[in-house]
């Protein structure tokens, strides 16, 4: 499956848009300390070494860890360790505080928050085999999905989704119907998780479902208004299997590519969901 959103850094951008950077997080490098003027976004991958050098630094507290030990299954668990832990050291060098001492917290919707405020905002998003933490100076949100098949994305577009994103999903060609559920929900949730409101927020953002055109909101209501309906989207494939999204309030943010972004394409055939399979086992 090809790299349609190339990973690359954003350059400097004209006025009225945000100056985005891009970096590969590498634990040998401390290099993260977020900018006061842009939004840099470190992508982690998430491989057993990485989840081995989190666990040697040894920055969470013991609700962290509690809250890790809550999930049933170990590899999300490391996942979640492994951010959390990158997340104190990246917070931690902006605020000039030790890691364990910063002071990070979590909404009843699970966003976190620093609870002695800060003059930057934060997001996180943590999926199989891809960490990502977006920094910026404006309200953000930040999500990334695995591209697979998924059997059940009419369903769920149904049940979840707002009636105008409905209605244009159902008059998508079949074969850029899972692009667009796939382009719809995360940037649902990116939004969703900028704004702080979580699930109960799904049917009242609208996004443009379709995959071959750029990433927008098309309309906000209920507590997902909450902050204001300027919100910009940016969608890129940071790796060959995933697709993610940022939503950054009352700015927007170009890529380097001045054009219209990639269509999503997802595996549909056998042989690609094969490979897809393939590649969930080995990550």
């Amino acid at each position: 499956m090809p790299v349609l959103y190339p990973h690359r850094p954003w350059p400097a951008t004209p006025n009225g848009f945000m100056n985005v950077t891009i970096q590969r997080f590498d634990p040998r490098e401390r290099s993260s300390t977020p900018f006061p003027d842009r939004v840099r976004i470190l992508e982690l991958e998430l491989t057993p070494a990485l989840a081995e050098w989190a666990e040697t630094q040894a920055v969470l507290t013991p609700d962290e860890i509690a809250r890790a030990d809550r999930y049933a299954i170990e590899r999300p668990r490391q996942q979640f360790l492994t951010v959390r832990t990158v997340l104190r050291l990246v917070l931690g060098a902006r605020l000039g505080l030790a890691p364990q001492a910063v002071p990070l917290s979590v909404t009843p919707d699970g966003k976190p928050y620093l609870r002695d405020g800060a003059d930057f905002h934060f997001n996180v998003s943590h999926t199989d085999g891809l960490g990502l933490i977006v920094t910026a100076p404006v309200p953000v949100g930040i999500d990334a999905e695995p591209l697979r098949p998924m059997p059940s994305a009419d369903g769920l577009v149904e049940r979840f989704f707002a009636l105008a994103e409905r209605v244009q999903y159902r008059q998508l060609p079949v074969e850029q119907k899972l692009p667009g559920f796939f382009k719809g929900w995360v940037c649902k949730e990116a939004l969703l998780k900028g704004v702080g409101c979580g699930a109960r927020g799904l049917e009242h953002c609208v996004m443009d479902m379709d995959p071959q055109t750029p990433a927008r909101v098309l309309g906000l209501t209920g507590c997902a208004a909450a902050m204001g309906p300027h919100w910009s989207l940016q969608v890129w494939q940071p790796t060959e299997r995933h697709l993610a999204a940022l939503a950054l309030q009352d700015h927007e943010c170009i890529s380097e590519n001045r054009g219209l972004p990639s269509p999503v394409v997802c595996p549909h055939s056998p042989e690609e969901r094969e490979t897809s399979r393939g590649a969930d086992q080995v990550a």
